[in-house]
């Protein structure tokens, strides 16, 4: 080779290193499986505790939020006392 790295090596005609290879792979796409399911499960678990129990995901804005709660509160009462 005179001193030069390969860039890029062929393995086609070489078993072994197929078999590696198809062997990373599934184990890479096993563990991609294991954590979409998992992520999706987290998301369901989420979305369930918000609809049953509490929110999940909670705001620093509690002066915000009760602004605003109070704000819309007083609208749909004042408007539906109007109609």
């Amino acid at each position: 080779m005179h001193g030069k790295c390969p860039i890029s090596v062929v393995t086609n005609g070489d078993k072994a290193m197929n078999k590696a290879i198809r062997l990373k792979l599934y184990e890479f796409m096993s563990h991609i499986d294991r954590a979409m399911s998992r992520l999706q499960n987290n998301e369901l678990k989420d979305d369930f505790d918000s609809i049953n129990e509490h929110p999940v995901l909670v705001t620093h804005l509690v002066q915000l939020e009760k602004h605003a709660a109070k704000f819309i509160l007083e609208t749909h009462l004042l408007g539906c006392e109007m109609k």
